[in-house]
């Protein structure tokens, strides 16, 4: 370890540092709707499904819930919400339109 701190003093100043990016507060009161499970899991694939229900319940449509969510990810994918399938940006951008939710910023 005290090797390591050597060469890391060696090193030295490499310059100025960059500057951070400034902070930028988005103000909008979303509510979170989790992709993981109470198990951690998260099936892996419910990020699109979780999205798109955090934007229904920000504009009044749907609760925000984690029941809200697997029904999402049903209806998104035609197919149970656990079932480990991918959502694409087009199925995400569908399901937004289908509820009158904006949605041009949104592709791949």
């Amino acid at each position: 370890m005290a090797r390591l701190r050597q060469e890391i003093a060696a090193l030295g100043e490499t310059g100025p540092k960059p500057a951070s990016e400034p902070y930028r507060w988005f103000p909008l009161p979303v509510p979170f709707v989790s992709q993981l499970e109470h198990d951690g899991l998260g099936y892996n694939n419910n990020c699109g499904p979780a999205c798109v229900t955090m934007a229904l319940a920000y504009n009044g449509i749907v609760e925000g819930s984690r029941d809200t969510m697997h029904r999402v990810a049903e209806h998104i994918r035609r197919a149970p919400w656990n079932n480990r399938a991918y959502t694409s940006f087009q199925q995400t951008k569908a399901a937004a339109a289908e509820r009158n939710i904006p949605n041009d910023e949104l592709f791949t």
